[in-house]
């Protein structure tokens, strides 16, 4: 069932490149940004999956929205230290905002009480 949402397999896709990202930065900040990193990239996997699955999904979906923000934050402090390159940056930026209109609309659906499930 989860993978018949687009925004699912998504965010499934980014969230394993993340993972292989996040483990080239320096030891140093293993335990602090990128750990934050990680933590908020699953937990917006997990806040997508409770939308799925929840007929309550307005909360999760502004949730999801809101660790958006606060990842894109994380990533532009890693491009700023030079952890990524610009082009993963990039990259990043375009899976971040392809995300944040695919939840924007879920949401506006969600708010105007036409489900998109």
């Amino acid at each position: 069932m989860l993978d018949d949402y687009k925004i699912y397999r998504l965010w499934y896709d980014f969230t394993n490149w993340t993972i292989k990202k996040v483990d080239t930065f320096p030891k140093s900040v293993r335990y602090s940004v990128s750990a934050r990193i990680m933590d908020l990239t699953l937990t917006i996997m997990e806040n997508i999956i409770r939308s799925i699955y929840n007929k309550d999904r307005v909360k999760k979906l502004d949730e999801a929205n809101l660790h958006l923000k606060i990842l894109s934050t994380f990533w532009r402090i890693a491009l700023d230290n030079k952890w990524i390159s610009i082009r993963n940056y990039d990259y990043i930026c375009e899976q971040l905002n392809i995300f944040g209109k695919m939840t924007g609309g879920w949401l506006k659906s969600e708010q105007s009480g036409q489900s998109l499930s």
